[in-house]
């Protein structure tokens, strides 16, 4: 027996995995000799990894796809293939060492390797479920709250980790699998998000788990963009998992993963004639008050659910530099914070609930009331909506407006009614953009908060001393 030489190389023949990845193989050769009728033969130890890669993440086509490793290690990309061929020559090696004197045979060699793989695989899989690590990790982000340190995760993040959570629980529930750190592989990635979909859809009979509600069926299952949320959410539990030491079997960094993005599209926003409308209504239920006020200050301040939650933490400020009024808002989703200067509308509002914004429900229960208050509103107002489902399907068809109203709606009502009169950057820029850019405009534009938010004010200003003001969207001024 001489000193293991190991060998990876790409399966031709199978073509398991997403899209045009090959699975690895291993060839491991020690020196062991095959005597077939008086001739020698040298027989090395030859197995799968079960894990797959795309062939230009492993070697150049010139040289037919052989292993280059100063490429495959100069990516972040297939860790969990990394870790496993390390621990392959690690354990190859310590049982060269262990019989180097008194020898080994081939089978028993193969054997013993095989076993210490699997018992390494065994030993991640007791110790290390998906479940039981997100449940931790679940734990640890609820104490983080309110502490303000680099760490912290807001709330609603949180209850993305919460649905995850349900969606393991419930497919073990149902495949009677166990997801560990190492055996939850591509196959069984793609396998999860499918078997979710079917649940969703009614195909796959399961019962409620102990703490959550039933899920209600939906014959056409998820949306693509609500499977991409959750997708991205779990890999990047992952990618956490495996700076923290845990050995990932899967590759969170590769794309390939992901469902594609194709975004439902809708068509919608509230003009200024109907938001007149809205601010006139007289609200006779305490609800249907609460879904006006959220529908006017989102209208008026262009913000998400998670900022307009939080806006009954806030009171609004005064520029003594510049005399306007604004809230100061910081948003979690973009990490960014900004000034949105108070219209009159939204001061309004604050002034009659007693010098404090309304604390408003859960996003679920405000998208409801919302709904169920332009259906009384009874406004004529229509939009075609084009829904992409994660099986692929679409659906294309108008709607009126309180059937397919949301919180989010109102952030666009705010742009789409300043679109043609306010640049696009100086809106944006109290709006806390979806993405920062990366124009060299944002690079050098160092300009503070406040002075931002006046550029907003000097531009409304403009546009209202002209012939065709914007009735409702008026400055308020002490």
């Amino acid at each position: 027996m001489r000193k293991p030489k190991v060998r990876y190389y790409l399966d031709s023949l199978n073509n398991k995995g997403f899209g045009d990845k090959k699975i690895v193989m291993v060839s491991i050769s020690a020196g062991f000799v095959l005597n077939i009728d008086g001739k020698k033969k040298y027989r090395p130890i030859r197995f799968s990894t079960e894990m797959s890669i795309i062939p230009d993440e492993f070697g150049d086509e010139s040289t037919n796809y052989k292993l280059d490793h100063n490429k495959l290690r100069s990516t972040t990309k297939n860790q969990g293939l990394k870790n496993y061929m390390f621990k392959i020559e690690k354990e190859a090696l310590e049982l060269y060492y262990k019989y180097i004197e008194d020898g080994i045979y081939f089978e028993q060699f193969k054997k013993e390797l095989q076993q210490k793989i699997s018992d390494t695989k065994k030993e991640v899989e007791i110790t290390y479920t998906l479940k039981k690590y997100l449940k931790e990790k679940i734990l640890q982000f609820e104490k983080r709250i309110g502490t303000n340190s680099k760490s912290e995760i807001r709330e609603n993040t949180i209850k993305v980790y919460r649905t995850l959570l349900r969606y393991i629980l419930e497919y073990e529930n149902v495949t009677k699998k166990v997801l560990t750190f190492t055996n939850f592989k591509e196959t069984q990635f793609k396998d999860f998000w499918e078997t979710q979909n079917k649940m969703l859809k009614g195909e796959i009979e399961f019962p409620a788990i102990k703490g959550y509600r039933k899920r209600t069926n939906k014959k056409d299952g998820f949306l693509s963009n609500s499977i991409l949320k959750n997708q991205k959410s779990l890999l990047r539990i992952l990618r956490l998992a495996s700076r923290e030491g845990h050995r990932v079997s899967l590759d969170f960094n590769d794309d390939n993963l992901l469902t594609l993005d194709t975004e439902s599209s809708k068509l919608l926003y509230i003009d200024e004639r109907d938001l007149s409308k809205v601010i006139e209504f007289k609200a006779r239920c305490k609800n249907i008050k609460l879904a006006q006020h959220y529908v006017i200050l989102a209208s008026y301040m262009g913000l998400r659910y998670e900022s307009m939650s939080e806006l009954f933490l806030i009171q609004p400020q005064k520029s003594e530099k510049y005399d306007f009024w604004y809230v100061h808002s910081k948003q979690n989703k973009t990490r960014t914070e900004c000034f949105v200067p108070v219209l009159k509308p939204v001061m309004d509002i604050y002034i009659s609930n007693g010098n404090k914004f309304p604390k408003f429900k859960s996003n679920g229960a405000m998208n409801k009331l919302v709904k169920d208050f332009f259906e009384i509103l009874n406004l004529n107002i229509t939009s075609p909506v084009t829904k992409c489902f994660f099986d692929g399907k679409t659906d294309s068809r108008t709607y009126n407006i309180e059937e397919i109203i949301s919180t989010h709606d109102f952030r666009s009502t705010f742009k789409s009614n300043l679109a043609d009169k306010i640049d696009d950057m100086v809106v944006e820029n109290i709006l806390h953009p979806k993405r920062k850019r990366n124009s060299m405009t944002r690079i050098y534009d160092k300009r503070n908060m406040e002075t931002k938010a006046y550029s907003f004010v000097e531009r409304l200003n403009a546009v209202n001393s002209t012939n065709k003001p914007m009735k409702t969207y008026e400055l308020y001024k002490d």
